[in-house]
């Protein structure tokens, strides 16, 4: 086992004995623990910075070491976007139909898709009703409460 040493300033070594006195644990498992949790965030700060500059969302979690679910949720929690290209999903609904013979998911899939880029969801919740309602299906209705 190693042992490292850190200098504090007078203020910084009160707030230390604050929160050893506080919680009635031994020093060096406060520091331990501190020391820990900061790097863990210098990581994922880290890991931000090399997603912005341009690293895949899972070589950022990698180095960041936590699983890319958690690091997208970080992403979005930071308000950085995940998904700036275009969506994949028009080409999964489009292979889905495919698959399926289901020509109005085909119609969805052109729709939302229509090899321009991502809508916007105003016109993509306009162009997906109008599909909806070319292809002749009922809207569904809310069930009625009961009283």
């Amino acid at each position: 086992m190693l042992t490292k040493s850190i200098r504090l300033t007078d203020e910084e070594a009160t707030e230390l004995d604050d929160v050893v006195r506080q919680s009635g644990e031994v020093e060096a498992s406060v520091l331990k623990r501190a020391a820990l949790r900061g790097l863990r965030e210098d990581r994922l700060d880290r890991a931000v910075l090399l997603y912005l500059r341009g690293a895949s969302s899972s070589e950022a979690a990698s180095f960041a070491r936590v699983p890319r679910a958690r690091f997208i949720d970080l992403l979005a929690d930071k308000g950085v976007a995940v998904l700036e290209g275009p969506s994949s999903l028009p080409e999964e609904l489009e292979h889905i139909a495919r698959f399926t013979g289901d020509d109005r998911l085909a119609e969805v899939a052109a729709a939302i898709g229509g090899g321009r880029g991502p809508l916007h969801p105003p016109t993509a919740s306009r162009e997906l009703a109008a599909v909806a309602r070319e292809s002749g299906r009922p809207r569904r209705s809310r069930p009625q409460k009961r009283r």
